[in-house]
């Protein structure tokens, strides 16, 4: 205490020395928190440090300096002496309160004491001092008194402490400041003071009130401004995802669609000329076959990808597709082949025969009627189509080359041995060749056991007998280092073992067979199937479930022809239910049934097989060589097998041993010599041939020759217009010229054909030339009867009415002068006027006209017969040699009128003819009677009657 002079100063529990008695050396570093702590050896000093003083304010907003504030530094000192002094150890001291004094009172203060500022103060109301900050030593206790002056504790003191007493001792040493006096009164200043503030405060207000009113027009100015920004936002972000749609709308249109397509939705109109390419005509001329033409041109129409009726009839018709070998095929075949790799160029022929409407019909694209036979040796109009196809190996393609109208033989070369089979011979031949030639390898040809077909293989001397060993192949007829095989189709083989045991009833397999399997009894018997059919009958749950009395006892040919039919019979599950049934029953007959239908069921799946877990490889040795023993096993047994109770040989036989000989010499070839991986024996069926007769089937049942050859050649199109995916096309060996008959392959073949068509010219003006036409007169109109004029003046106006409307160009002046311009009626012109809804609505003719068209009808019943049978264009021969019947008209040459006339003329005449032929055909095809049955119950009852 004596460091810093309080010598009579007693500190308590809550009393504190001021920061002031302590320099900066005494303190610790600053702290993070802004916080200071005295060192642990701090002592404080007498005097203050003015270091750690600041300018103090007080609550009166006067300052005091450090300088100033020395007269009071020891007013707490004095204050505790005083009452020491008079007996009293401490006095409590409130520092919220103040130091009250009156306004008569002078403070004393010494010239070191500056009051800036004091506010004038009512009477009743006290001037305060703080002394917060003005205490050398502070004495601070937790618990204050409400009263500055307190009682003394001193137990021989009874008197009051008076605090004003004390401050006047304590300044009684500083010289006192007299405030002067003021010439207004206390009340009126303090009014004056509070209404400068009133107004200050107004004004204040005035302000805030104004710049609140900016910031609220400011801030509705922000927040519309914010709602605009925000609706540009919303807006931009909708149209931001509108384009993501669209953006992802046309990658799907990309991927689903060609540029061409594309590019044909986004033109204003589908009308006008377009480029296409080969690709969507390929697409256009496969969906027009399979919905037909109304239904192709409703969706062209709604949705234009792809090219219109007429744009495709006009790309494609040069390529006439007359029956015979395809010469055009095979000129696309050859832009194709040249990007196939080795392997891809090994292909199969496959040759089937398909049922037809029998009948000429006129074909417009060549103007010929057909429907007769073009197979060499048939003769009449022809009841079926037969298809050649080539079929890939490696890679499975499939074009059709040739397709021939057949029918029966005719009666002239009747007794010829094997005639047919001759001229099949021929063709099969000039198929192989033409194949070779554009860069093919053909190995075999796969049929099924039909007449034709068995004479074809005589002729190449192919055939089994019971006797003799089966001769499967032939010295390849191009390449003369390999062989050519020929091959029963298995699915129909498959198919014809079902029918023969359901005909003959029981099988007597052979004593090796039996000792293999372990078996007792040799007898397959189509009674064993029969009592487990009977018996699974009683059980919901069956064993054999696709066993149906229906599949056993067939009696549908079309439901004979299916292959489910015979897969419902021979199959695993039925095997399994003969054992079962064998050892239920304990015959073991049944097991000798089970043991040969696992053994044909067997057989078809190696032979049928397109998949690589059956395939033939020699990856898995043992695999392979249970795959040829079974098929060597089979051969066997139907070799050595007897047929029924007379046991003759049935051509089912030679053809299951003809196709195993077959498959086992071609895995061979394929597998060693061509170091094949596997060998799918499916590639050599005849599937791809059933598929094509089911697209040509896909509108009609049983179409006629103009439907085959139109649905036929759309397909054969869709097949060649473009190159395989993935083909190994090597760039080092490119052909500039190959590239563009690739990319525009109709352009190709359409110079082609132009080209191949000169070159029949000859022939058909040959052929024409052998037809003499009559030259009639206008007295030979009287030849028809009146009725059938009648009716021919109408059908003049018909032709001249479509002239009229259709596209052609033709000019009022040709068109006015083939028109009635008389002011009465024509002679004949009765039909026409009946049928008028309106007068003279309907084209009514000129009589030069009529008589041309009556001339040109005369001359057409005539050679009609003989026209059918020729191999010419029938609408250009008649339109040209029947020119004369328009001498001495006085008929315009602009625009060719007449030309057109006969043109319409001559085709509608052909197109009702050939429809008169087909019913007329059909009525003496027709059956009469729904069976043989029927009709023998008809004839028996004439006979009794």
């Amino acid at each position: 205490m004596s460091r810093i002079g309080q010598t009579l100063w007693y500190p308590g529990v809550s009393s504190y020395i001021c920061e002031n008695h302590f320099d900066a050396s005494q303190w610790e570093k600053v702290r993070a928190d802004g916080s200071r702590v005295l060192r642990s050896s701090a002592i404080p000093l007498a005097i203050e440090n003015n270091e750690n003083i600041s300018l103090t304010m007080h609550d009166h907003r006067y300052v005091i300096d450090v300088h100033q504030r020395h007269p009071f530094r020891d007013l707490t000192t004095q204050l505790n002496r005083l009452p020491h002094d008079h007996g009293c150890t401490s006095i409590q001291y409130e520092p919220s309160e103040s130091i009250q004094v009156k306004e008569s009172q002078i403070i004393a203060k010494t010239n070191n004491i500056v009051i800036e500022g004091v506010p004038y103060q009512d009477k009743n109301q006290e001037l305060s001092f703080t002394s917060s900050h003005d205490l050398s030593v502070m004495d601070f206790p937790k618990e204050i008194s409400h009263e500055l002056s307190a009682p003394c504790i001193a137990d021989h003191s009874t008197d009051d402490f008076n605090r004003l007493t004390i401050l006047a001792d304590i300044c009684a040493a500083s010289e006192p400041i007299h405030i002067p006096p003021s010439t207004a009164s206390p009340s009126s200043i303090i009014i004056k003071e509070l209404q400068v503030q009133l107004k200050k405060q107004e004004e204040e207000i005035k302000t805030l009130q104004h710049n609140n009113k900016r910031l609220t027009t400011i801030g509705k100015q922000i927040t519309k401004k914010f709602h605009t920004v925000k609706s540009i936002y919303e807006k931009y972000k909708c149209r931001l995802w509108r384009l993501k749609q669209k953006n992802a709308k046309s990658l799907d249109l990309t991927s689903r669609l060609r540029a061409d397509q594309i590019a044909s939705l986004k033109r204003q109109s589908i009308r006008g000329r377009f480029n296409w390419s080969p690709e969507t005509v390929k697409d256009a001329l496969v969906f027009k076959m399979k919905w037909g033409t109304t239904n192709f041109c409703d969706f062209v129409n709604y949705l234009p990808i792809f090219p219109s009726v007429r744009t495709l009839q006009r790309t494609v018709e040069h390529i006439w597709f007359e029956s015979g070998i395809l010469d055009e095929v095979f000129d696309m075949l050859k832009c194709a082949v040249k990007n196939m790799s080795e392997n891809e160029r090994d292909c199969m022929i496959v040759a089937d025969e398909m049922a037809i409407k029998a009948g000429l019909v006129f074909d417009p694209s060549t103007k010929k009627m057909i429907g007769n036979c073009t197979f060499p040796s048939h003769v009449a109009p022809a009841k079926k189509v037969l298809v050649i196809m080539c079929g890939g190996i490696s890679r499975r393609w499939k074009v059709a080359v040739a397709y021939f109208f057949t029918g029966k033989e005719g009666p002239k070369i009747m007794d010829k041995k094997s005639s047919s089979g001759s001229v099949f011979k021929d063709i099969i031949l000039k198929v192989i060749d033409k194949c070779e030639k554009i860069g093919l390898k053909v190995h075999s040809i796969t049929t099924d056991m039909g007449c034709e077909n068995r004479a074809m293989w005589n002729m190449f001397g192919i055939g089994c007998t019971r006797e003799s060993d089966a001769v499967v192949s032939i010295q390849h007829p191009v390449r003369t280092e390999d062989r050519f095989y020929f091959i029963p189709d298995p699915v129909h083989l498959f198919k014809n073992i079902l029918t023969m045991l359901e005909s003959n009833k029981i099988i007597y397999l052979p004593y090796d067979f039996l000792v293999s399997e372990k078996l007792t009894d040799p007898v397959v018997n189509i009674q064993h199937i029969d009592d487990v059919l009977e018996f699974e009958l009683q059980f919901e749950i069956k064993i054999a479930y696709r066993l149906k009395k229906t599949k056993v006892h067939c009696r549908n040919s079309y439901e004979k022809m299916k292959v489910g039919t015979a897969r419902s019979v021979f199959n695993r599950r039925t095997e399994i239910a003969l054992r079962k049934y064998a050892e239920r029953t304990g015959k073991d007959a049944y097991r000798t049934t089970a043991s040969f239908i696992r053994l044909v069921s067997h057989w078809f799946d190696i032979m049928s097989n397109r998949s690589s877990k059956l395939a033939l490889g020699l990856l898995n040795k043992k695999a392979y060589e249970e795959t040829m023993d079974h098929i060597k096993k089979t051969a066997y047994v139907f070799r050595f097998m007897i047929v029924g109770t007379d046991g003759h040989w049935k051509p089912c036989q030679t053809g299951v041993i003809m196709a195993c000989a077959s498959i086992i010499g071609l895995q061979d070839y394929f597998l060693c010599k061509r170091c094949y991986k596997f060998i799918l024996t499916g590639r050599f069926c005849q599937c791809c041939i059933e598929n094509l007769f089911s697209a040509l089937r896909v509108k009609q049942p049983i179409p006629n020759p103009l439907q085959v050859k139109q649905n036929l050649k759309v397909l054969v199109l869709s097949q060649v217009c473009i190159n395989a995916k993935n083909s190994s096309y090597d760039n080092d060996t490119y052909d500039e010229g190959v590239e563009d008959i690739r990319i525009d392959f109709m352009k190709f073949s359409r110079n082609i054909a132009i080209a191949r068509r000169e070159e029949n010219v000859i022939e058909e003006l040959m052929e024409s030339s052998a037809l003499a036409l009559p030259q009639l007169k206008d007295h030979h109109i009287n030849i028809l009867d009146s009725w059938e004029l009648q009716i021919l003046y109408d059908m003049a106006g018909s032709v001249v009415h479509s002239i009229k409307i259709s596209s052609t160009t033709v000019c009022d002046v040709c068109l006015n002068s083939v028109l009635w311009q008389g002011s009465d009626r024509h002679p004949y012109s009765l039909v026409t006027e009946m049928r008028n809804y309106k007068h003279k609505n309907l084209v009514e003719v000129s009589d030069e006209c009529f008589k041309a068209i009556v001339k040109s009808e005369i001359t057409f019943k005539e050679i009609r017969h003989d026209l059918c049978e020729a191999k010419i264009n029938m609408i250009d021969f008649l339109v040209k040699q029947m020119e004369y019947v328009w001498d001495g008209c006085n008929i315009p040459t602009c625009h060719s009128i007449t030309h057109k006339i006969l043109k319409k003329f001559f085709t509608m005449r052909l197109r009702t003819y050939s429809i008169k032929r087909c019913e007329d055909l059909a009525h003496l095809n027709g059956r009469r009677y729904d069976s043989k049955t029927m009709a023998m119950h008809a004839s028996v009852k004439k006979v009794f009657s």
